[in-house]
């Protein structure tokens, strides 16, 4: 009877597919993802945990220009290096984009004129994948080349799993003694250690009929749920307050350049920091630098077309769990986009008002409310 409902599910999972019936999971960025009902679950709480923090993925076509929704489609290189830097930062209290900032400026070895550090790859030089060959989750494919379009196998993604647990503060000890795949002989000699720890520890699992696949593809919503379960069935983990920090607060605050454009709140829990930079048309950013080393970059709460509003009133809680600041929009704020073949089209960014910013400081959640002036 087990046999008959394993085979009954596969064969429903088949048909949704076919009929374009895979449910979409909605997720707190207001995007839905198509994913395979076995993974719902696990998807949630790793959202929750701070784990799908992965932007929009880049496609593995330079011809699509739709984000890449469907999760249940083989995972690129350059997507997996998104979960791995996401699962890092999380590990240190991070969100990934400030966590990568920080990685280069701070780990990389900077080129003789003090600029961000070069990629090592001559096919690939995104921040993230600075960051992750920095953090040693990769090493590329060998001859100066990333290759970020092609799909991970099984194994690969096996020792790039190992590997982003050994660059947060884990070992990698040899596997529990678990029963031998059917096609094990068939798994390479330089993956088969991290094929043995994740699947010991319930990690990677295999593809049914005692064999485990390993030139097989990992699918996106395959790579999201195996770090998910690195953070809740390892025993160094932030969920477990065992991962230990790469930076301290004072390293974070420093990656934060320009420095002359800084102007900073220190509270029990974290620094709150704006910065300002840019000439004609600036730039202002967001930070919280917190005292365990971790860093997280904000969004605006009040969106302007150059420099931020200033601050009316800012500050800390008594406890430090809650920075709250003010801005006064004198007249409705207004940007201007252009179109290739369009006329120019005003974007209505904020209305005039008097706008109070609230944020969690431990999450960085933040809750905007607007008055009428």
């Amino acid at each position: 009877m087990k046999l008959k409902r394993i085979v009954s599910i596969a064969l429903c999972v088949c048909l949704f597919a076919l009929l374009g019936l895979l449910p979409a999971l909605a997720l707190t960025d207001g995007a839905e993802r198509t994913v395979s009902p076995w993974a719902e679950e696990e998807l949630r709480r790793a959202e929750d945990f701070g784990l799908l923090d992965v932007g929009t993925l880049p496609a593995d076509d330079a011809a699509r220009t739709e984000p890449v929704t469907d999760w249940t489609r083989p995972i690129t290189r350059a997507q997996f290096l998104r979960f791995a830097l996401s699962y890092a930062a999380a590990m240190n209290h991070s969100d990934r984009e400030a966590f990568q900032m920080a990685v280069n400026r701070l780990l990389a070895e900077k080129d003789r004129s003090g600029h961000f550090p070069v990629s090592p790859f001559s096919d690939e030089d995104s921040p993230e994948v600075i960051a992750a060959y920095t953090l040693g989750i990769t090493e590329g494919r060998g001859g100066g080349i990333f290759d970020p379009n092609a799909r991970i196998t099984r194994q690969e993604a096996a020792v790039m799993l190992c590997r982003a647990y050994a660059a947060c503060g884990g070992e990698v000890t040899a596997g529990r003694e678990v029963r031998g795949f059917a096609d094990g002989e068939t798994i390479a000699p330089w993956a088969a250690e991290a094929v043995r720890f994740l699947h010991g520890r319930g990690v990677l699992q295999g593809v049914g009929k005692n064999r485990f696949d390993p030139l097989g593809d990992l699918t996106v919503e395959q790579c999201a749920v195996c770090f998910l379960r690195l953070s809740e069935e390892l025993p160094v983990s932030f969920l477990k307050g065992s991962a230990p920090h790469l930076f301290t607060q004072k390293e974070v605050i420093s990656a934060i350049q320009p420095a002359d454009g800084i102007t900073r709140w220190d509270g029990p829990l974290a620094v709150f920091i704006r910065r300002d930079q840019g000439t004609v048309l600036g730039d202002t950013a967001y930070f919280l630098a917190y005292t365990d080393g971790g860093i997280r970059s904000l969004e605006a709460g009040v969106p302007s077309h150059s420099y931020g509003f200033p601050f009316d009133t800012a500050g800390f809680s008594e406890d430090g769990t809650v920075f709250t600041y003010t801005v006064t929009v004198e007249e409705d704020e207004y940007d201007t986009v252009w179109r290739e073949g369009e006329p120019a089209e005003r974007v209505l960014l904020a209305e005039a008002g008097v706008y109070t910013v609230v944020i969690d400081v431990p999450t960085g959640t933040q809750t905007v409310a607007r008055e009428s002036l």
